[in-house]
Formats: C-alpha cells, structure tokens, sequence
C-alpha cells in the first residue's frame, strides 16, 4: 500500500508553494488536483505520473467529494506515493479533514503538508495586513459558501461591531447578502474589499465601504476565486498594495519562444504582466559529428543556443577546454554564458552577428581555419567571413502551429525577426512592441507594428530595463 499526501500549495502561483509540497509533486505517481491552483505546479510532476482534475467550482462539481475520498483509497493500492493537491490549505475549507479520516478508515498512510491559505496570503497581496498591532490585534475567518450552495448562517449581530479582521472565503456570489446582514445589524459604514484572483497577475482589487461597495464591484468584472475582507485594516490597502504597483500590473504582455527558451518568462512575471509565452518554434538537433577543434584557429559562436549545444558535444566528446582554439562571441551576453563552461571569449562583439564578422575580418586572414557552430538558418551572414569558413549545422528551428490566447496584447516581446514574423502572420495586435534589435524592428516595421520600443543593444536585460521605466530606447519610426 501507498502513501497518500494531502498537500496545500498556498494563494496565487507556483512558486509560492512550500518545498516540501513540492517534492512530493515530483515524487507523485499520480496527482489529483484543483482548480484552485497554477497549473505549472503540474509541469514538475516526472514523466508517467497520473494526473486527474478532482476540482470543484460553483455550480460545477467535476467529481464528488465521496468519490474522491474512494479514489484515494483505491489509488493508495496501486502507486506508491498519491499526492492530493489544494489551493490553500487543506484544512482551511479545503475538505482535507474528510479526505483524511476517510484514509484513515480504510488504513492508508497519509501526510498533510499545509499551505498558506488565501484568507491571510490573499490579503497581503491586496496590501491588506491582516492583523495590525495599531488596528487589530485578531482575525475572524468565514466560509461564505455552504455545501447547499448558499449563504451559511452567520452572527451578523456580533460580526458588525467587532474589532477583529472578518475574512469571507468563496464569497463572491453572495457580497451583496454579506453586506446586507451587517447592515441590517447595525454596523457602521465600515471599510470592506473584494480581491479577485488574489495572487495572479489578473487580480483585481475593489475597495469601498458598506455603502458603497455592491456598487463598485457592479462597474466591472471581478470573477472568482474571491475573497471579502472587513475591517479598518482595508485602509491599509493603498499605502501598502505592492502588488499593483510593479510597473507592469495588470498588463498583457505576448513573448512567443523557442522551445528552449523562457528565459523573459519569470522576469515578466515578477513586474506583474499577464505573461502569455507560447512556444512558437521547437529546437531539432542536427546529428551529432565528430570535430578536430585543434585544426582551427578560431571558433565563432552567434548565440547562447549554440554555446551551450557545443560545449555539451565537447564534453560528450571528451575534448579538453584547454584544446579550443581562439574563441569569438557575438556580445558580453553570450560571452558571459560561454565563461559558465570555464571558457572566455577572445573576441566579443558588440551588436551582431554581421558586425562580428567584420570584427573577425580584422584579425583573421585568407589562411585562418574558423568553425562555425550553427544554427541552419542565417548561415550566408559567413560568406563574407575571411578564411577557410566550416559552417557546423548544430539545430534547426522548426516552426509550429501555434494560437496566441488573446487578440491583442498591452506589450509584444520580441527577441528575433522571426519570432515578430510568426506573431503577426497570425494577426495579433500589438499596443507596443519590445525589439532586440535592428532586423526584428524592421519586421515589426514591416508587419504594421506603431510603437516600436528597441533596446540600444541586444540584451534581455536591456530589454526589460525599457519595460521597468529605467532605460530609454531607440524608438522606431513609421
């Protein structure tokens, strides 16, 4: 028999699960899961693991919640390790305790790993403490959700004058009955807010008081997961909404890339955009060749793909660092990635791949043997290389068939020409595109793009400095 976990994985994305949680993730032979929860929590599950959706959502119950409790008793005597996944935690109106005395009836081993429940973690996203030494000094936590699907009884009467933090989980539906039983009670126009999605990048956050706030939350769309907090520390909410103040808060952002790349994605995310990261071309290693690399006098290496796909084969190959001949980078980026192997760049370039070569064309003659490990594309940028020129096809970029998730986006990051190419031949409108440099402007230019933002030189991090507000750019004309 297995073992099954019960595991919490917090408020909001994936790395804000605890580590624990996210070793037994790893460790699972199957998982059943919410829907309250990132979905790249599952993309650290190994290959073969069982992967079920349990999740329950208003209105839409996937699976009842007595066959779930039998699916993990029955799953116990077929994997080893079952892992329960739950937004929040699993004992904060997360039915954990009826998935646990129901293992423990039939005998299994069970774990609870617990996780940072959204009545707390939901509130410090919306800048709302949920305690305050100087406000208050304890907190109250409701289910505004019953099994009967609706409004559970509550003592509007002691709720409506005490000191305390009231949180409402699942409440979105029912605002309007909450604010009414305080009201009906007596209560002062107390501060009251609505934080939707809390902990996402599309979280929302209403503000009001009692009197105002049905009304507010009317104007627009707040949908669920959401939670309802009262009390004076929802004034905390505008001095300390961290959360809505990182410079791309709110904002879509498209960054199409190859499939060994996602390099933008966390950095994207940490600035607060809505980050839709497709993959657009997939990387296809060339079979791998033998190389004399001591028969060359240099080796010219374009991007930080090829670095990394050549120094692999050298070690495959067993060739000792100390056999390479001189070494030249396209810019410090990559000379940077190159030094992560023990190697450092005798040449680096400045721009591109073009200026390289007439770098090289410096220091190189008609008798220099240059290896050039590459992708298949771009290959003619060499003809003019001095030299005896051995172009080494390391992958190819095969397209795919890809869908962008919205029609338009706030923001495009674009890190290649033809990464904006494959963006617009699909019609996707872009408020303002992010160009690494000359030639993927020109295609944005070519495409209809108007507001094209360049990066003086082509880094990642110039890149983002430009969306933080800290760089300037080279802005595209029409």
């Amino acid at each position: 028999m297995g073992k099954v976990v019960l595991a919490g994985v917090g408020c909001g994305e994936a790395d804000l699960m605890s580590i624990r949680a996210r070793d037994f993730v790893e460790r699972a032979d199957c998982i059943l899961y919410d829907h309250l929860m990132d979905a790249a929590i599952l993309k650290a599950a190994k290959p073969g693991c069982v992967k079920i959706f349990v999740g329950k959502e208003s209105g839409n119950h996937a699976v009842a919640q007595d066959q779930i409790n039998a699916m993990l008793v029955d799953f116990s005597t077929q994997y080893d390790c079952v892992v329960r996944l739950k937004g929040g935690d699993p004992y904060v109106f997360g039915r954990g305790a009826e998935e646990a005395h129901a293992l423990l009836e039939a005998g299994v081993p069970f774990e609870v790993v617990p996780g940072i429940s959204s009545c707390i973690a939901g509130l410090s996203f919306a800048g709302i403490p949920i305690t305050a030494r100087s406000i208050t000094r304890g907190f109250r936590v409701y289910t505004a959700h019953s099994s009967e699907d609706r409004m559970p009884e509550l003592d509007f009467e002691q709720l409506a004058f005490t000191k305390d933090t009231v949180v409402f989980l699942m409440g979105r539906k029912n605002l309007a009955r909450i604010v009414e039983g305080y009201q009906k009670a007596g209560a002062p126009d107390l501060p009251i807010a609505l934080i939707s999605k809390a902990g996402f990048p599309e979280q929302r956050v209403c503000v009001g008081t009692l009197s105002t706030i049905v009304e507010q939350c009317a104007r627009e769309e707040y949908p669920a997961p959401a939670l309802i907090v009262v009390g004076n520390v929802v004034n905390e909410s505008e001095a300390l909404n961290w959360f809505s103040r990182r410079p791309l808060s709110g904002k879509t952002v498209l960054y199409a890339r190859n499939s060994d790349r996602d390099d933008l994605l966390e950095p994207l995310r940490d600035l607060g955009a809505i980050v839709d990261a497709p993959v657009a071309f997939e990387r296809v290693e060339s079979p791998e060749m033998a190389v004399d690399v001591e028969k060359y006098d240099w080796v010219v290496l374009t991007s930080q793909t090829a670095i990394r796909l050549f120094m692999e084969r050298m070690r495959r190959q067993q060739v000792d660092v100390r056999r390479l001949p001189k070494v030249a980078v396209v810019h410090e980026q990559s000379a940077q990635a190159l030094a992560r192997y023990g190697v450092f760049a005798d040449l680096v370039g400045t721009k591109d791949a073009e200026s390289l070569v007439k770098q090289l064309n410096q220091v190189v003659d008609a008798d220099s043997n240059i290896l050039v490990p590459h992708s298949a594309a771009n290959i003619d940028v060499f003809v003019g290389l001095k030299g005896n020129v051995d172009v080494h096809v390391l992958y190819q970029m095969v397209p795919l068939d890809w869908h962008a998730s919205r029609p338009a986006y706030d923001y495009g990051v674009f890190t290649s020409a033809r990464m904006a190419e494959s963006v617009l031949a699909r019609g996707v409108r872009i408020g303002t595109a992010i160009s690494i440099g000359e030639k993927t402007t020109a295609a944005l230019r070519k495409g209809g793009v108007k507001t094209i933002c360049q990066a003086k030189r082509p880094r990642y991090g110039d890149m983002l400095e430009i969306l933080k507000g800290n760089e300037s750019c080279i802005e595209a004309e029409d």
